[in-house]
């Protein structure tokens, strides 16, 4: 592939991912960028499907506008036709009356002021985009007819009716599993980590200072070959007698402090065994670290185990309560991260039963996708509906 081309796929990737911003100016950006790649009759699909579609007037404006510059005359099919390999050929049927001609679908109408296949209205001669999706949702064999993509495979035995769960819904076993690991980590923070927080406390507020003297040292080198300095000092508390202790310490202070060297030392008198050198606090901010890094676990945990129940519960609710509705795909585009993995982010509608048109977006990590070809826009796709705020593309 040599440079240009390179630059050329760089420019059009880009523009399918600015045409699922929210900004409308990055999304009109969009659109003048993809209308110099209009050659590609997937990049056409993808504007003739952001005029119907994008909620900013101005976008839809702005691509109808580059669609309608790239079109053939009338003897050819409008621009903003809907291409799939079920498209209906022009009927040829003679009959009394001025016929027309419909614009959308090509379908002869003889009579009628709206046309018979897709919705479209004489004066217009188009349908608007929500009636088609409309007309295509009600048809009662839209699943085996169209063969929907399915974004999720895994659902393909939900839907034949063979599993009574949803793909990917976490299972009792590994939230009691998350639960238990959750208990375990709060269990040892209690204690381990609270009473060494209390005895830091206590050191900082009623310790007493006395000499003491280094009598050993050791650096320790982990796997990694990152080494960790230590001192082991001594020292004769008020009660006459001498306590040792080996504690972490800078660097620097390892340099500094040779055997025999004298250092203060902060103890409890009630309990000499505890104590720490005065002029160093590696050890009190290694210990620090520790505790955060042990309460930042335990939430993510806790969080984790929030969202997999709150996923089962909603999964359980759609699977044993969800009406299947059909959707269709405004974009579908992917991309390989730095370790090559393929990621794919679908964008796609569908008319709720109250006929309500909802727009979501979903996203996986799609490595059996990497070498298949995505789904067009206008494709079907199946969508498992609860209610407004519950509902998966399958």
């Amino acid at each position: 592939m040599n440079e240009n081309t390179a630059t050329d796929s760089f420019a059009l990737l880009k523009g399918l991912r600015q045409l699922e911003s929210s900004d409308p100016a990055e999304r009109k950006h969009a659109v003048m960028v993809l209308s110099s790649y209009q050659d590609d009759t997937r990049v056409r699909d993808v504007l003739r499907y952001t005029a119907d579609t994008d909620p900013d007037p101005g976008v839809c404006a702005l691509a109808r506008q580059h669609v309608l510059r790239t079109a053939q005359p009338t003897t050819e099919s409008d621009p903003f036709s809907q291409h799939s390999s079920g498209q209906r050929k022009a009927r040829s049927r003679s009959v009394a009356g001025p016929a027309w001609m419909c614009k959308f679908c090509r379908t002869e109408n003889i009579t009628g002021d709206v046309c018979p296949n897709c919705g479209a209205d004489r004066a217009s001669g188009q349908a608007s985009a929500k009636e088609r999706r409309r007309a295509r949702a009600a048809s009662g064999n839209w699943m085996a007819s169209e063969q929907p993509f399915l974004f999720h495979p895994g659902n393909r035995r939900f839907l034949q009716g063979k599993s009574r769960g949803l793909s990917g819904t976490a299972t009792g076993g590994l939230i009691a599993v998350l639960l238990v690991l959750v208990l375990a980590m709060v269990g040892l923070f209690v204690v381990v980590g609270i009473p060494h927080w209390l005895q830091a406390r206590e050191l900082d507020r009623s310790g007493v200072i006395t000499q003491g003297t280094v009598i050993e040292r050791d650096i320790h080198e982990d796997d990694e070959g990152s080494d960790t300095y230590y001192v082991r000092y001594s020292f004769v508390a008020g009660d006459g007698r001498a306590y040792e202790r080996q504690q972490q310490v800078s660097r620097s202070n390892y340099s500094n402090w040779a055997r025999g060297a004298t250092v203060r030392v902060k103890y409890l008198t009630g309990d000499p065994a505890v104590s720490r050198l005065v002029d160093d606090n590696t050890a009190d901010s290694g210990s620090r670290i520790v505790l955060i890094i042990s309460v930042v676990a335990i939430a993510l945990v806790m969080i984790f185990v929030v969202l997999a129940v709150d996923q089962r519960s909603r999964n359980r609710r759609l699977a044993s309560k969800g009406q299947l509705l059909r959707g269709e795909v405004l974009v579908c585009t992917g991309h390989k991260d730095s370790d090559g993995d393929y990621f794919v982010t679908l964008r796609y509608c569908f008319l709720s039963p109250e006929d309500r048109e909802i727009t979501a977006r979903d996203r996986r990590l799609a490595n059996d996708l990497k070498h298949a070809s995505l789904p067009a826009p206008g494709t079907a796709v199946a969508v498992l509906y609860a209610d407004d705020d519950t509902y998966k593309v399958l």
